[in-house]
């Protein structure tokens, strides 16, 4: 049922009577302890997901309005597109949202989830739907500002227009192939790239984005940071292109992995299935969402989804989020005897020895001609796992990895401008040459803050610098896009 209209009343002025018109109201919270009270309130019933509270979205804007109680309004156009956004989520949710939990607290379905999956995986069906009822507001503290820009920042620098981070995409595809089995994993293969006809591949990404809404959507949300940077990127402006360009390259051969895998699924669900298409194409969308991972809340593990802090800790985890639920289902399935030996040894294979080697060596990182290359890789292996821990990640590669201890990458943002004012004192008050390292310490303190795809734009622009001056002979197109060894 449609709300009743707030009806405008006119506005009487010393200039004149104006029309008047519909705006959202919101009480300052800075002003008004009322205001803050509230505030406090849906925050922290938003931020607490628990099995307590019934999920539902904001809906404050089909109550009555009522008296303002004294209480200063808000002025701030962020109502505006708060509001919008509100109405827009609420409209689209609220239905699928009480509908769903309708069927999750119901004690039959409880006790089947129960029964199958156990009280744990049941007990996390609740809280995520109340994820996805109240998507997290933007930060509203300075800290969580700050904190949130540097994860932003994190985000830019590392993997936009980032070479590396785009060319082992391609080796997700062997967690499909895990996941849909040898001959569906080469067939979704064989039905895209086929014989490199660009015709048929675009006749075969035009089958998919026709069916699936999922892989229509998937350039901008294969990521969490990555979806949550370009969130914050939609304001139209003088660089608007240049900034929606920093993930094409990543997003672009992350569908070269997810449309063959949607391919190879939806193959195997027509014949799972018996040509029911639909259940085929839900089939195909859920095993890229499972194989690949996805950005949106619905995709999350709930330490993806928590406040900022718990964000910054979690940054660049989607991709090892898919790995750990991956391994511990096979584990799962060994111990309940759903697999033998042998099909446990084969997605080790598919899902960590294979990755865990091939991406440094593709990423151009692998080891230098002094090192023992059996020695080099029982240590990429060895650290891969650790990968898929949140904070255990972060402790084995200070102990295992190249570049010491680092708690999450925005945090390299405080240590380069930190690095950079240094410098800048230091050259001003004694007589310290400023050094190249100092350069870059500022370059990329100003692309995290900015934020610029300055990790890229320094390895490529130093690299052409020292070719134009000399100190490098020979053009290498190796070392124009990857860090160079020294």
């Amino acid at each position: 049922m449609a709300p009743e209209k707030v009806k405008p009343l006119k506005v009487a002025t010393e200039y004149g009577e104006y029309r008047g018109g519909y705006y959202p109201l919101r009480y300052d919270e800075r002003k008004s302890f009322l205001a803050h009270l509230r505030d406090e309130k849906r925050t922290t019933q938003e931020l607490y997901e628990s099995s307590f509270l019934r999920p539902m979205t904001r809906n404050g804007h089909t109550k009555e309005r009522v008296g303002s109680g004294g209480q200063p309004v808000k002025l701030d156009l962020g109502v505006m597109t708060e509001h919008l956004q509100n109405v827009v989520h609420d409209l689209t949710h609220r239905k699928a949202i009480l509908d769903a939990d309708k069927i999750v607290m119901d004690h039959r379905i409880r006790e089947a989830i129960e029964d199958t999956a156990g009280s744990e995986m049941y007990r996390q069906i609740r809280p995520w739907v109340q994820a996805i009822a109240n998507e997290k507001p933007e930060p509203t503290t300075k800290i969580s500002k700050i904190l949130s820009r540097a994860r932003m920042g994190a985000t830019v620098v590392g993997m936009g227009w980032k070479v590396t981070t785009a060319i082992v995409q391609p080796l997700g595809y062997l967690q499909s192939v895990d996941q849909l089995g040898v001959k569906h994993g080469w067939k979704g293969l064989k039905k895209f790239f086929g014989d490199g006809n660009p015709l048929k591949m675009r006749e075969q990404i035009g089958f998919v984005l026709d069916r699936s809404t999922m892989m229509r959507n998937r350039q901008k949300t294969f990521d969490r940071d990555v979806r949550d940077t370009l969130k914050k990127m939609t304001i139209k402006g003088p660089l608007y292109e240049v900034e929606q360009s920093y993930f094409y390259l990543t997003g672009l051969l992350d569908m070269g992995v997810s449309i063959p895998s949607w391919l190879g699924a939806y193959d195997q669900g027509m014949e799972k299935f018996g040509g029911d298409e639909a259940k085929a194409i839900d089939h195909a969308d859920s095993m890229v969402r499972r194989t690949q991972g996805a950005g949106g809340v619905k995709d999350l593990a709930a330490i993806q989804r928590h406040h900022e802090l718990m964000r910054l800790y979690t940054t660049f985890y989607s991709y090892f989020n898919v790995l750990y639920n991956l391994g511990s289902e096979r584990i799962r399935q060994f111990n309940d005897k759903d697999i033998n030996v042998a099909q446990l040894t084969a997605s080790a294979f598919f899902l960590w020895f294979a990755p865990a080697v091939l991406s440094e060596i593709i990423a151009g990182r692998g080891p230098d001609d002094e090192d023992e290359w059996d020695k080099w890789a029982l240590n990429k292996v060895g650290a891969y796992p650790f990968q898929s821990m949140v904070l255990v990640r972060d402790i084995a590669n200070g102990v295992l990895g190249d570049y010491g201890y680092n708690a999450a990458p925005a945090f390299e943002a405080i240590e380069r401008t930190s690095g950079a004012l240094k410098a800048v004192g230091e050259a001003a008050l004694t007589d310290e040459e400023w050094s190249r390292n100092d350069t870059k310490n500022a370059f990329l303190a100003a692309s995290y803050w900015a934020p610029l795809p300055g990790r890229q734009m320094w390895i490529s622009g130093e690299y052409t610098f020292d070719l134009m001056t000399g100190e490098e002979s020979e053009f290498s197109l190796r070392d124009l896009m990857f860090h160079r060894q020294k």
